[in-house]
């Protein structure tokens, strides 16, 4: 039998709830805390605890077999050409999944407070870019070799976190966008912080395995320039203007929102007719093609030597 696995959305505006609390919460304070479930850059403690100042209470390693990672939220072509992000995905159809992995979600459950909580809101878009969901999470143990499989989840076990999701065909673009690549810097932060997290030795591999976008072209490196010159000012102007108004929550308002989903629009819409045709492929590493079969086994060899 299929095993049960919720994903619900948090209304906007109102500040999460925590449903589960970790072992190092005291039932006096879990109501003052909110547990997160971070799959992306937030993995690695550079970004978490430095650039974005969180102070987690706790972590906790976690499978999610009701999503999967992707990476199709847009940044800024050349430079950040996509972000992390997750998709609903159901256990019992794997043909949807990527050959390399099959096997839901993995990523570390933080316990933070309301505070900081707030904070990890605005510093991810003041939900101009994400919805908070909450989502059924599995405990997993740090250091294994690979996570279990579903018919050895107990049903309905495990405990609910929020997390960040763009829904497919929301915000920065305007359209989907499947084969864009992450850059060598965000691909790294996520590699970093699985190791860091002692995260299942298969999903690091299948993380190592990525392609990340590099610029190979004389050419591309005058489109990065070109872009960030245009867009840069404005795009980190938004940002900060939203740390500025965001309210306790961390949302910033809906007409902010709004101005940065044009801003976005505009640029993609700018980069598919006039950046590409002039300065080249500003999403995927020119020449890095590779046989989805040929890498699906490379991965899987890389698996058993690291056994």
């Amino acid at each position: 039998m299929a095993t049960s696995h919720n994903l619900t959305a948090t209304p906007a505006g109102s500040p999460p709830t925590p449903t589960a609390t970790s072992t190092s919460s005291s039932n006096n304070n879990k109501n003052n805390t909110v547990l997160y479930l971070a799959y992306g850059s937030n993995l690695a403690s550079s970004t978490f605890r430095g650039t974005r100042n969180i102070h987690p209470l706790s972590s906790t390693n976690v499978l999610v077999p009701s999503l999967k990672l992707t990476f199709d939220l847009p940044g800024l072509p050349y430079a950040e050409p996509c972000f992390a992000n997750t998709h609903a995905r159901d256990p019992g159809n794997p043909t949807t999944d990527d050959p390399a992995w099959k096997h839901g979600l993995v990523g570390v459950v933080y316990e933070v407070t309301r505070e900081d909580y707030a904070i990890i809101i605005n510093t991810e878009g003041g939900g101009a870019s994400y919805a908070d969901v909450s989502v059924r999470c599995w405990p997993l143990a740090r250091g294994l070799r690979d996570v279990p499989g579903e018919g050895e989840l107990v049903p309905d076990g495990g405990f609910l976190a929020h997390t960040l999701l763009a829904p497919a065909g929301r915000g920065r673009r305007g359209k989907v966008v499947l084969d864009a690549q992450p850059s060598v810097r965000y691909k790294g932060l996520l590699t970093t912080g699985a190791d860091e997290h002692d995260l299942p030795a298969s999903y690091r591999v299948y993380l190592d395995g990525l392609p990340a976008y590099r610029i190979t072209q004389w050419r591309q490196g005058v489109g990065k320039v070109t872009v960030i010159a245009m867009f840069g000012p404005l795009v980190l102007g938004l940002i900060g203007l939203g740390k500025v108004l965001g309210d306790r929550h961390g949302r910033i308002p809906r007409w902010l929102g709004d101005v940065m989903t044009v801003v976005f629009k505009v640029m993609w819409a700018m980069y598919e007719v006039v950046f590409k045709p002039a300065f080249g492929d500003g999403e995927k590493t020119v020449g890095s093609e590779q046989d989805r079969g040929e890498r699906t086994s490379l991965l899987c060899e890389k698996t058993r030597l690291r056994d």
